[in-house]
């Protein structure tokens, strides 16, 4: 399909499947890397909007193409720094990120069979320096996707001596953290890449380990990290690059600085002044590098250290009575373990955020209710958290996707998304008497 799009695109594969580290719910990352073109938003985006369910699109984008496929079951144009095509086809889930490249790199990057890291750092130097206009510009929005995928080879370099191991490791403590409402970095806590790069550097201190060692590990450092002390793969830079890595890798003042004014804006609202500061860093092997964990407030940080202690604590209780237990007693610890509890038993107090949409608008609703989703981490803090009887909320990033079924409701029989937020109240407070108060402010 891409060849019909554009002849000369290629297409690579990053995250999860890069990694050899896939599940079968795992996304499909994928850069769409095309020669330059002064015109390529409207030819990947295209200016038509799509309605799958008559299979109607009226341009040669690469939406367009989607969207008429009849394996497209759903799909939708995400804004960003990055133009980014969500698509469900033939029921997996891709996301298609458009790098735009000069000659010189594109060149460098297609004739590769299998990418090594020298040559991508190569195409990344010379789209610096070519494409964004030097090491000092702003616009440099398609570099974050080669460095990320930079950073994948990276990881997967650097484990393949221990493949079997980082596979099982990853996921379990991706399935862990699911399991316990903290996957996902648009609502603050963790994402495939942290997780990766924390567990490829446990490996890493302890080589040629077992699994449920690297767990206890895992945990027992990870819970007693010093945040925001990055988390990092610490690697010989290639002076070549020197330059360039002085000015675009990670540090510390400079994503303080744009935390502070451009994504908490403490300016208008000086209470969020603790969310603006730094909280967790995992520090990507990319070039340049970047801080995974960007999304992590002061909320989020303080769940993730609360689930993060209470599963070390619970590997250390394990260890002490192992020798006693009978191989299923420990099957069974370890299934409750990684299973966690229900987020509906968590707290005592929640709000849901509702999305509906009629069943015929399906491509524009849907998108709609993603990019609600895409607001709820900062609402949160804006609208919610700002209630002095509120300790922290904790956003189920597992949406509930289901058709309105209240029959005296206005929206009964339409596509109904719901997000559940737990409510953590202060102590001595009760937050029963607070909601009629501040009912205006919550809605």
């Amino acid at each position: 399909m891409l060849s019909n799009w554009n002849e000369k695109s290629k297409l690579l594969i990053s995250g999860s499947y890069l990694l050899k580290a896939n599940t079968p719910d795992s996304d499909f990352d994928c850069l769409v890397v095309v020669p330059n073109n002064g015109n390529i938003n409207n030819y990947f985006y295209g200016n038509s909007e799509c309605n799958l369910k008559e299979k109607n699109c009226f341009d040669r984008s690469l939406f367009c193409i989607f969207c008429l496929h009849s394996k497209t079951n759903s799909i939708a144009k995400i804004s960003g720094r990055v133009p980014l095509i969500k698509i469900n086809f033939m029921e997996a889930e891709f996301d298609l990120l458009l790098v735009s490249l000069p000659k010189n790199s594109f060149d460098k990057l297609i004739a590769l069979n299998e990418p090594k890291i020298e040559k991508v750092d190569e195409a990344i130097a010379t789209y610096i320096l070519e494409r964004i206009g030097g090491i000092e510009a702003k616009n440099n929005g398609q570099l974050w996707p080669l460095s990320g995928y930079r950073a994948n080879l990276r990881l997967y370099e650097l484990t393949v001596n221990s493949r079997k191991t980082f596979t099982m490791l990853l996921q379990t403590i991706k399935f862990w953290t699911k399991n316990h409402y903290i996957y996902g970095s648009k609502f603050g806590f963790l994402n495939g890449s942290a997780i990766a790069i924390m567990t490829c550097k446990i490996i890493l201190d302890f080589p040629a380990n077992s699994v449920p060692f690297l767990i206890k590990k895992f945990f027992d450092i990870y819970s007693k990290w010093e945040w925001p002390k990055p988390v990092e793969i610490i690697e010989l830079p290639n002076k070549k690059y020197n330059e360039i890595r002085l000015v675009l890798d990670w540090f510390g003042t400079k994503e303080v600085y744009h935390r502070h004014l451009n994504q908490f804006h403490v300016d208008l609202y000086p209470w969020l002044l603790e969310h603006s500061k730094l909280q967790w860093v995992v520090l990507n092997p990319g070039f340049p590098t970047q801080n995974t964990t960007f999304n992590v407030n002061k909320s989020t940080a303080e769940i993730l250290k609360l689930e993060f202690l209470e599963a070390a604590e619970k590997l250390i209780e394990l260890e002490t009575i192992y020798t006693k237990m009978s191989p299923s007693m420990a099957k069974t610890f370890w299934k409750n373990w990684l299973k966690g509890k229900y987020f509906t038993k968590k707290y005592k107090h929640y709000l849901s955020i509702n999305c509906m949409y009629k069943p015929e608008n399906q491509t524009v609703g849907q998108s709609f209710c993603d990019f609600v989703e895409t607001r709820i981490r900062l609402q949160i803090l804006f609208s919610i958290e700002n209630i002095e009887e509120i300790e922290y909320c904790h956003a189920n990033p597992i949406k509930i996707k289901n058709k309105c079924l209240n029959k005296n409701d206005f929206y009964f029989g339409w596509n109904c998304i719901k997000w559940l937020i737990g409510i953590k109240e202060k102590e001595n407070k009760n937050i029963n008497l607070i909601f009629n108060r501040k009912k205006a402010k919550i809605i």
